[in-house]
């Protein structure tokens, strides 16, 4: 009878502790996630001012023999394409949901708070 006492005491403490963890692990998937996103878009700005953005369609537009309205228009077409290209990786890549499920804290969250 002591036993269930003290274990039932004891279980309230444990599970508060299990829900302060789950918290201080969400908390850091995010601070890892918001240093990630960081560094991606710094690496996105390089690539794209480096490459993407200039020297391909200018290259194309310099060596291809159209007039020049339609080299206008292929500039910016590309130009247009690699921006999208870049956001909708840099959106799929930074999702809060997409990172919660990947790290586990998703599950871990709903095991704590279902109890188990």
């Amino acid at each position: 009878m002591l036993e269930g006492v003290v274990r039932s005491y004891w279980d309230q403490y444990v599970s508060r502790v299990k829900l302060q963890g789950a918290i201080y692990y969400a908390e850091a998937v995010l601070g890892v996630r918001s240093l990630f996103i960081f560094f991606c878009l710094a690496a996105a700005c390089i690539v794209v001012f480096a490459s993407g953005l200039l020297l391909i369609p200018l290259a194309l537009c310099f060596y291809m023999p159209w007039p020049p309205d339609v080299k206008a228009v292929v500039a910016m077409l590309f130009g247009l394409g690699y921006a999208l290209g870049a956001l909708a990786l840099l959106a799929a890549i930074c999702s809060e949901k997409r990172w919660l499920k990947a790290s586990g804290a998703k599950a871990l969250m709903t095991r704590v708070v279902k109890g188990t």
